[in-house]
């Protein structure tokens, strides 16, 4: 029994560190590579690289050659491109209000004008007292 674990033992020994060793070390990226792409990514020339705009598949495919330059391997069923539902835009109806009770007077808020409700935001009415901190 002795004599399987410790064969075990060498075993698991020289496996990890020929594991360890033989990976090749990576080139390390400097810092003033790091700001030449901090620098395209950020310029007008991509026009903000919002969802869905010329400027965004842009910058898509530049950050696409640059992990194939650097040899990293793409996961997934579709390279380094992947496919997600994306709502960029939330249509607003004309029940949503906003106001607020300040001891007997009540504010009413117009929309658009003094306030816009995100895509994320729920459906609800809130009542609590004013709190001074």
């Amino acid at each position: 029994m002795k004599t399987i674990a410790l064969t075990f033992i060498i075993i698991l020994t020289v496996v990890l560190t020929t594991a360890a060793f033989s990976q090749e070390k990576l080139p390390d990226i400097t810092q003033p590579e790091l700001q030449a792409h901090v620098k395209y990514l950020s310029s007008e020339e991509l026009q903000g690289r919002k969802s869905g705009e010329p400027g965004n598949e842009q910058a898509a495919k530049y950050i696409e050659q640059e992990f194939k330059s650097y040899g990293l391997q793409p996961k997934g069923s579709n390279g380094y491109m992947q496919e997600f539902d994306f709502i960029s835009a939330a249509e607003i109806g004309e029940m949503n209000s906003l106001s607020m009770k300040v001891m007997s007077s009540q504010l009413d808020f117009k929309l658009n004008e003094d306030f816009r409700p995100l895509g994320f935001t729920i459906d609800t009415s809130v009542s609590a007292s004013l709190v001074f901190v």
